[in-house]
């Protein structure tokens, strides 16, 4: 798969920020992403938030970025999402403008109940005051975003907050 054409920016969200150069349509994919693989246990409250750079891809480990993906900003309303399990590769949850600041969920890579921060982007319908870990998602917005939430964290979801609250019951992948 070919990377997208991307650069980094100042942003309105955070410092700097990934932007698309060209176009991207919905459900392409935008990069894997890179970095040397940290495996670190977090034991004292606040840890998890720490290492801001650093993107969850199972527990207890992250992929700390080497490229433009150390700028990538939280959105409660991204326009990207990872898909994954030992790798992740970035898709695009919409069509993506030339020049449009890509953004992720952060509560998609993140499982550690203490791990929240303020949330300071614009206020919008999805807006969350406070972003908390992948089990903190309201439902609605986690159906949103499937199939791309790394595979890890899906079932961190279903354990801690489908099936306590439901049963069996699980969320089907939607497909793009």
């Amino acid at each position: 798969m070919k990377k997208a054409s991307l650069s980094v920016n100042r942003s309105g969200i955070h410092g700097f920020g990934v932007f698309s150069r060209t176009k991207i349509k919905k459900g392409a994919f935008i990069a894997e992403l890179n970095g040397s693989r940290i495996v670190y246990e977090t034991t004292i409250h606040g840890q998890s938030n720490r290492y801001e750079n650093w993107i969850g891809i199972g527990k207890n480990t992250w992929i700390d970025p080497v490229d433009e993906f150390q700028y990538l900003n939280h959105s409660c309303k991204p326009n990207a999402g990872f898909k994954g399990a030992r790798t992740l590769k970035l898709y695009a949850l919409q069509d993506i403008e030339p020049n449009t600041e890509i953004t992720i969920d952060y509560a998609t890579t993140e499982e550690d109940p203490d791990y929240c921060f303020e949330n300071m982007e614009p206020e919008h319908p999805y807006h969350r005051r406070f972003v908390g870990p992948v089990q903190s998602l309201p439902r609605d917005v986690y159906e949103r975003y499937l199939p791309f939430i790394p595979t890890h964290f899906k079932k961190v979801y279903e354990n801690a907050v489908l099936l306590k609250n439901n049963g069996s019951q699980t969320v089907h992948n939607k497909s793009v």
